[in-house]
């Protein structure tokens, strides 16, 4: 299921891009979202199984490193965000 989602979401983004109507982007990026979450309500599990194999593991270490590659990932979010307004401007 969510091969199919990420295919469909990107040539649905591609074709959105193409057309270049704003207001069909955002009504049918809304119902792509819609469409998403109700698959995803629908299945048992996502990717993991509820308690989560990295906090609930014990291992300290495992769980610093997926804290630290979180926040560096949300970092680079940032500065590439940053970066990319500016160079808008």
């Amino acid at each position: 299921m969510a091969f199919i989602f990420a295919v469909t979401g990107v040539l649905l983004q591609i074709g959105l891009a193409l057309l270049a109507r704003p207001v069909f982007t955002s009504l049918f990026n809304v119902l792509f979202f819609a469409a998403l979450r109700i698959g995803l309500s629908q299945a048992e599990y996502i990717m993991h199984p509820l308690p989560s194999p990295i906090i609930n593991s014990g291992v300290l270490s495992l769980q610093l490193f997926f804290i630290g590659i979180t926040f560096l990932t949300m970092a680079a979010a940032y500065f590439m965000t940053r970066w990319w307004l500016q160079k808008q401007s």
